[in-house]
């Protein structure tokens, strides 16, 4: 059985573009795949649309990595918030009355 894949859409990263025409290829199969695009505005060239598509992944990546180091420093931060908390003992700072109750 041959197939064929046909993009009408452009994927939002390459590695969406590489897993459409990889679903073509299995075991060992070589079978085809074409993107078919509308005119994409400000876009001339196949070669300049993937390029930004490359900057914008990349520019994605960043911003995702970002967040994760704070996500980090957060976990950290709360880690050592709750060996603080955990050595305190609560009760040598209540009033004795209220410690006897």
């Amino acid at each position: 059985m041959i197939m064929h894949v046909i993009l009408t859409d452009m994927p939002s990263n390459y590695r969406v573009l590489k897993q459409a025409f990889g679903r073509t290829a299995r075991k060992g199969k070589k079978d085809t795949g074409q993107m078919i695009l509308k005119n994409i505005i400000g876009y001339n060239s196949y070669s300049k649309l993937m390029d930004d598509m490359n900057k914008t992944e990349s520019k994605r990546i960043n911003k995702i990595e970002s967040k994760l180091k704070l996500i980090l420093f957060k976990d950290r931060l709360f880690e050592k918030f709750c060996k603080c908390i955990n050595g305190i003992n609560y009760n040598s700072y209540l009033p004795d009355d209220i410690n006897e109750r």
